[in-house]
């Protein structure tokens, strides 16, 4: 069962997010050693995250990891679509391969896509995600929210992952049996750890497995034991930067995928 599938990229706050998914608290002020003197100087904390992920077990380059067990290989693209908006920057147009589609924004969840007679309100839809957590204010600050549309069913999914340095789909088929899969990325800071005069936050990122059902996505859970196919992997961030982290190396901790 091919399946043809829209998929736009939003950063914008225009559904209700996943329960739980935001913490209330304010971003963390960067802190500063008070044993430090003005001659002292703190070595690049990015150079010795590196330090920290080199002594890793089971170690992974993210994107090149994402890519093999979300087998990127299988997603075919149908069409390009070319975006433009004439007079009103709110009212966009998608055309291409012999498709048009009409997106109207408005920030106070009113916003509207249509597909001919379809109409696909964004108020009327809840957030696929899985035990998200953001360190920040603000609905979808340190997430990317992306719409899925099925061209076939005229139904849409809404996707909310955390975000991390990964540029590929989060939709394919994993397991070859012709059916759209879908990744769901969750995260959680633990303990704060100090080198060099530096503090980092310990990152575990966790990859979850939906698969595609009559219109949805749902989790994906082994046969026997019932347990969600997922993937923990483990890393460092600095601890002032946890919505733009630039680390891509992650120990696997816990993997549920492929059993």
């Amino acid at each position: 069962m091919k399946r043809n599938l829209l998929i736009l990229p939003f950063i914008a706050f225009i559904i209700t997010a996943c329960k739980n998914s935001v913490s209330k608290q304010k971003d963390p002020p960067e802190k500063v050693d008070s044993n430090l003197t003005m001659k002292d100087t703190l070595p690049n904390p990015f150079d010795v995250m590196e330090e920290l992920t080199a002594q890793f077990e089971n170690k992974v380059q993210l994107d090149t990891f994402i890519n093999y067990i979300t087998n990127q290989n299988n997603l075919k693209f149908v069409a390009r679509l070319y975006e433009s908006s004439i007079d009103n920057p709110r009212k966009v147009t998608y055309t291409g391969g012999g498709y048009s589609f009409e997106l109207e924004v408005d920030t106070n969840q009113r916003t509207t896509f249509r597909d001919g007679k379809t109409i696909i309100k964004f108020s009327d839809h809840s957030i696929t995600c899985s035990d998200v957590y953001y360190w920040c204010n603000g609905v979808g600050c340190g997430c990317n929210l992306t719409f899925i549309y099925d061209l076939e069913t005229k139904k849409a999914t809404f996707l909310e992952n955390y975000r991390v340095p990964y540029e590929g789909s989060y939709i394919s088929d994993f397991d070859n049996d012709a059916v759209p899969d879908l990744l769901v990325i969750s995260k959680h800071v633990g303990e704060t750890i100090q080198k060099k005069g530096l503090r980092f936050d310990e990152f575990r990122v966790k990859l979850s497995w939906f698969y595609y059902d009559n219109g949805k996505f749902r989790l994906k859970k082994e046969t026997t034991s019932k347990r969600s196919k997922s993937i923990e992997l483990y890393s460092f961030v600095p601890d002032y930067n946890q919505t733009n982290h630039h680390s891509s190396v992650y120990s696997i901790t816990k993997d549920n995928w492929s059993k």
